[in-house]
């Protein structure tokens, strides 16, 4: 019985007295530490929990049950500390799964300093687009845009993701400079398309525009050809702040629409429940969550 996870959470809601408080703690959602407790009391045939609008209360079996996972958990967390302190450095070859902009622009710059500061750590950077399994892949972590409802993993939320509007210093110059997103329906704009649907990202502002005014004349479908295309004054395009933060600084393009733009996602940082963290994956996200800390809004 693959239960552990469900375990976790039982264990976290019993000692903090209610699911939302154990999803606070797990970086979890309150539904999904509540379906993880259901599922572990469905696996069992007993109730655990008796829970209303007002009450939380441990059943007999429940109060059984906790004895016997806090043991184990205790057991689980104490081997977890020796096996850490006993490697004494971070080691092993770490394994993350992004999509390729994320891993260009916010993971690159802090990998160099992690290979520098441990010589025994490695990192295999997978860049997928798509749906990837964390746990049969073997990955110790993901970055994703949006948390994942699922008690098996912990969704670190590293910050919110502002989408900038974009052109060429030559372009604006030559085209005008958009005052509203309804301005756009009468400029070059280069869309940007999915590699596993061929589907076009639609442009957010916030539910102000739909995507019928954006006239995109030039389609790509890799991240980079956009901020290429745009750069060589071929229209005005849309990406979240993170791909384009070097050519806004070098002035290469320049932002417009700057009131107009909404943020409406976040990027999180994915990696599966466990007792402890091996040591490789805490720095990481330590080191994450640092050099993340600027975009925070």
């Amino acid at each position: 019985m693959d239960s552990l996870p469900s375990l976790i959470s039982f264990v976290r809601a019993a000692h903090e007295g209610s699911f939302a408080a154990a999803a606070r703690s797990l970086g979890l959602s309150r539904a999904a530490v509540g379906q993880s407790v259901s599922r572990l009391e469905e696996q069992l045939g007993v109730r655990l929990i008796a829970r209303s609008t007002r009450s939380f209360v441990l059943t007999e079996q429940g109060e059984r049950l906790l004895a016997y996972c806090e043991d184990a958990v205790a057991t689980l967390e104490r081997a977890s500390d020796i096996i850490e302190r006993e490697s004494g450095e971070v080691s092993g070859t770490l394994k993350v799964s992004v999509s390729g902009v994320l891993g260009r622009n916010v993971l690159m710059p802090i990998i160099g300093e992690l290979l520098a500061t441990h010589e025994d750590l490695e990192v295999d950077l997978r860049f997928d687009e798509g749906y990837v399994d964390l746990v049969g892949g073997g990955f110790d972590v993901a970055l994703r845009i949006g948390t994942l409802d699922d008690a098996a993993f912990i969704a670190r939320k590293l910050f919110d993701i502002k989408m900038v509007v974009f052109g060429s210093p030559d372009y604006l110059q030559r085209r005008g400079r958009p005052e509203t997103p309804e301005d756009l329906a009468n400029h070059d704009c280069i869309g940007f398309r999915l590699q596993s649907s061929g589907d076009h990202v639609h442009w957010d502002f916030g539910g102000d525009a739909s995507p019928g005014q954006i006239r995109a004349r030039l389609s790509v479908d890799e991240p980079g050809a956009v901020i290429s295309a745009a750069v060589n004054g071929l229209g005005i395009a849309q990406m979240a702040h993170y791909a384009v933060e070097k050519e806004l600084e070098a002035g290469l393009l320049e932002e417009v629409l700057a009131s107009s733009t909404a943020s409406q996602r976040s990027v999180y940082a994915i990696y599966p429940v466990r007792a402890g963290l091996p040591p490789k994956t805490r720095v990481f996200i330590d080191r994450l969550l640092e050099h993340t800390r600027r975009w925070a809004l």
